[in-house]
């Protein structure tokens, strides 16, 4: 009873109890063992290895299969029966690695699978770089057309076979003229004849052959156009070129004035002046025949009473000495009062502002005071030099002071700021300033001057050891200027000292031309285009024309309402604007026609002639209100109703504004130091908006601007010895900026992303930037930009901007008008620009005369912008750059972070705002 369970064995069916049958138990009397799977003997329990296959049973993935022992895949399926071992999708048959997953290729049979292996078809180049990993015969494929170079006969696919192509890896280029390694696309010099490209078309020379070379009369070797004496002679062409201005001047019998016949022989440009039997000029009737008569004397001669061309008068007064006491032009009068010695005490403008003149007992002036009680006290030494030179308030508080010395000769030696700045200046024995030496005992910024024995400037070193030299004429003219980059840039005149010529090493070579008054008459850019002027009889510039017609422009004078003297239309390419004005001068309207849209800008003014309102081009007037200074003090704008856009402002003595009230409430103020710098501006109504510190450095750099509203918005700036910021951090980043010699930007890198810019040796112009990007710039004879790798831009013959094309499309077109005014630009729409007579853009318009958006300005910073009718109130920083704008409500509806050098990243934006740094205009 093998397991002592009361059954014998013979009887019992499971002798050792073990829970197997003993007919299917291989080990019926051993408890321990019922399986012998390999019939060794050994029951499995025991047996290390129980299929006998030789691979020990806790190595065996199927333990009781002597035919299997590995499933690499872990699939259930043993790798002699199972087709991809390493289950990778790839039959073991065709697998190179068919027990590793991550392999299935070795493309060069070196045991390394592509995966793993950096260069699969082991051509030595690495796969990153390899554009055939896989092709050992193939690693580069410069026009990305998928042929290899080595087999590819066009390899950047420029059209030119490579056996054929002297650059077969540079799309760009493909012929080199001169064997010299610059294609000819880009070579200044194609033919290599040492004669720049520009310059041989421009005097009619093939710069393509070497054998064709502008004419060279004396044979030394300097082109006629480029040699200031062709003919050899020994005596300058430009004296050879000298003609006769001949001005006649006649006499009566006194010995007076009759007339003056100018030097022009194109046109009648005689001047007259008549007289009263006792000598007194009663007439002048210029060229055009245009008379100011004057109708009253006193009994000394004296004119009391003048009448212009226009027909305005002005009516004088004088005291018994003689003294002006009154000048009244329009109704509009100007008063002056006098001390018992003659020395001018008071002049009251007609506005009722006036200043007033203090005197020490030598007659020197001492004091200057407005009528608001402002003043500027002057400190003399005893040879009359202004040493101190303080302005203070009407409480008698100095908000601005500066000082000066003087040495024993009465030469300026040091300047000392508002906050003990100091600038300070050497001479050598003539009395030519040597030396000045910015912050002397910090900084220490030195520039030193050398001068020629005709006390001519001639070597100036900057403080970073920068020179440039100057050269010049027997006559004095300027004749060159050598850049502390080695560049020269030279002058040639005629013998009446008018420029003639100028060679830029950016711009080209520039001719001129003038009549027989010293008018220009033509310019001949470096591209060929030749540019013409002509003048009417008083030399007013009437019309310039080009070669294409389209831009000329054209000046009429005289014959609008007061407009003898003044400018009354321009005709140009967007088409014309005529112009009107009051009595005393002023501008009062200027209407444009620009395509078929006519719209007019009017102004008001006060008795000073001080602007009083505008109305713009769609019917909205600004209106402005000036205290007893003349000074804006409010603005408001109109347009069906009325909105205020500042009040309550105030100014420094003698100098900016202080605060003002914005038209939604936010309140803004300045706070100044004793040289009126700018060291705080806040925009404040309950909440904070702006809440800028500035630090300045010893030469007047902002060194820190510290933002108390979002301390992640402020500033560190720092600068090399000629001022150019070198670093700046804020939360754009650590930004490093370095230069070369004449401020010409070599890098910029943000944090530790570098990009780095490289110059023409022969000029100044950008060549190719560097960010992980390349960008190639080229340029046309004048040196504009004509592309950047990708966009393309061209330009008129008056050399400004007609076209931009970016990416093959163009993306915009421009028109000017005469004044230079972009006025029109249609990209995917027209939108007209309107500016006021300041040049101020006031108003954008569509293609309908729609108006999109108007702007308003104070003393020329930006204070609103008009969007659908809404006006929004405009927060500039220092330089009157807009950081925010608020709505009505005081919501911030724009918000803006810069860079130093303007780059702007919107943070909000419910209305778009295109005004950037002053005179910037994001398009």
């Amino acid at each position: 009873d093998t397991d002592n369970d009361g059954i014998g064995n013979n009887a019992d069916t499971d002798d050792d109890n073990d829970g197997v049958d003993d007919t299917s138990d291989a080990f019926p009397l051993d408890a321990t063992e019922s399986v012998d799977t390999d019939n060794d003997g050994i029951g499995n329990n025991a047996d290390t290895d129980d299929d006998n296959d030789g691979v020990d049973d806790a190595s065996d993935a199927f333990p009781l299969d002597p035919n299997e022992s590995v499933d690499t895949d872990s699939d259930g399926i043993g790798n002699n029966a199972d087709t991809d071992d390493d289950n990778d999708g790839v039959d073991d048959t065709s697998d190179a690695f068919p027990l590793d997953a991550t392999e299935t290729t070795d493309t060069d049979s070196d045991g390394i699978g592509n995966n793993a292996d950096t260069d699969d078809d082991n051509d030595g180049v690495d796969d990153a770089s390899d554009a055939f990993p896989l092709d050992a015969t193939e690693s580069v494929d410069t026009d990305s057309d998928g042929i290899g170079n080595n087999a590819d006969t066009d390899d950047d696919n420029d059209g030119v076979d490579d056996a054929s192509d002297a650059f077969p890896l540079d799309a760009t280029e493909s012929v080199d003229t001169d064997g010299d390694g610059i294609g000819d696309n880009t070579d200044p010099d194609i033919d290599g004849d040492g004669i720049s490209n520009d310059f041989e078309t421009q005097v009619g020379t093939d710069p393509t052959d070497a054998n064709d070379t502008p004419p060279d009369q004396d044979g030394d070797g300097i082109p006629d156009s480029l040699d200031p004496d062709a003919d050899g002679n020994g005596i300058p062409d430009v004296d050879e070129q000298l003609t006769e201005q001949t001005t006649v001047n006649t006499y009566n019998a006194l010995g007076l004035i009759e007339s003056i016949d100018g030097p022009r022989t194109d046109v009648n440009d005689i001047t007259t002046f008549e007289y009263d039997v006792q000598g007194n000029l009663i007439k002048t009737t210029n060229a055009l025949g245009q008379e100011t008569n004057i109708t009253a004397h006193d009994a000394h001669g004296r004119p009391l009473t003048i009448v212009d061309a226009n027909g305005t008068t002005t009516i004088l007064t004088y005291d018994a000495r003689g003294r002006p006491l009154n000048r009244t032009v329009d109704s509009q009068t100007t008063t002056f009062e006098y001390d018992g010695i003659g020395n001018i005490t008071k002049t009251t403008l007609p506005n009722g502002s006036f200043l007033m003149n203090e005197y020490d007992a030598a007659q020197r002036l001492t004091a200057v005071e407005d009528n608001l009680g402002n003043r500027i006290e002057y400190t003399l030494d005893s040879l009359g030099n202004r040493t101190q030179e303080d302005v203070k308030d009407p409480n008698g508080v100095l908000t601005r002071t500066m000082g000066r010395t003087y040495n024993t000769l009465n030469r300026l030696i040091e300047i000392i700021g508002g906050v003990n700045q100091s600038t300070t200046f050497a001479y050598d024995a003539n009395g030519n300033q040597t030396t000045i030496t910015v912050d002397p005992t910090g900084l220490n910024q030195q520039t030193t001057q050398a001068f020629d024995a005709l006390n001519r400037l001639s070597i100036a070193t900057d403080a970073d050891n920068g020179v440039t030299s100057f050269s010049y004429d027997a006559r004095d003219n300027l004749t060159s200027v050598t850049d502390a980059e080695g560049l020269t840039t030279s002058y040639t005149y005629d013998a009446f000292d008018n420029l003639r010529q100028q060679q830029s090493p950016d711009t080209g070579i520039t001719s001129f031309s003038y009549d027989e008054a010293g008018n220009r008459k033509a310019q001949t850019d470096a591209r060929g285009i030749t540019s013409s002027f002509s003048y009417d009889a008083l030399n007013r510039l009437s019309s310039i024309t080009y070669p294409d017609t389209t831009q000329n422009v054209a000046y009429t004078y005289d014959s609008c309402t007061n407009g003898v003297g003044r400018l009354c239309q321009m005709d140009d390419e967007s088409g014309a604007t005529t112009y009107t004005y009051d009595a005393r001068g002023n501008l009062t309207s200027q209407t444009s026609t620009i395509d078929s849209i006519v719209k007019t800008t009017s102004y008001a003014y006060n008795g000073a002639d001080q602007l009083t309102q505008t109305t713009y081009p769609g019917g909205r007037t600004v209106d402005n209100t000036r205290n007893g200074l003349g000074q804006i003090s409010s603005v408001t704008t109109t347009q069906g109703t009325t909105a205020t856009v500042s009040s309550t402002m105030s100014y420094e003595p003698f100098g900016p504004m202080n605060s003002m009230v914005y038209g939604n409430n936010l309140g803004q103020s300045k706070t100044y130091d004793l040289d009126y710098r700018l060291t705080q501006l806040i925009t404040i109504n309950g909440s904070i908006h702006q809440d800028l510190g500035y630090t300045y450095d010893a030469v007047n750099n902002i060194t820190d601007i510290a933002n108390a509203v979002d301390n992640t918005r402020s500033q560190a700036l720092d600068y090399d010895l000629l001022n150019r910021l070198t670093y700046a951090t804020r939360n754009y980043g650590d930004i490093d900026y370095s230069y070369d010699a004449i401020g010409n930007r070599l890098s910029e890198t943000v944090d530790t992303v570098a990009e780095n810019y490289s110059y023409d040796v022969n000029s100044h112009h950008l060549e190719q930037t560097v960010n992980g990007i390349v960008t190639d710039y080229q340029y046309d004879a004048n040196g504009n930009t004509t592309s950047n790798t990708t966009n393309n831009f061209t330009y008129g013959d008056n050399n400004r901007l007609r076209d931009a094309n970016i990416g093959g499309s163009t993306l915009a077109t421009y028109s000017y008008n005469g004044r230079g005014e972009r006025v029109k630009k249609d990209s995917i729409g027209v939108t007209y620009y309107y500016y006021d007579q300041g040049g101020q853009l006031i108003a954008e318009l569509d293609d309908l005369g729609n108006t999109i958006t108007e702007y308003i300005y104070i003393d020329g910073q930006p204070v609103s912008i008009v969007t659908g009718g809404s006006v929004n109130y405009i927060h500039t920083d220092h330089l009157g750059t807009p950081q925010q704008i608020t709505d009505a409500t005081q919501a911030i509806v724009w918000k803006a972070d810069y860079t130093p050098f303007g780059d702007a990243t919107i943070t909000t934006e419910t209305i778009s705002n295109n005004l950037r740094f002053p005179g910037q205009y994001l398009d």
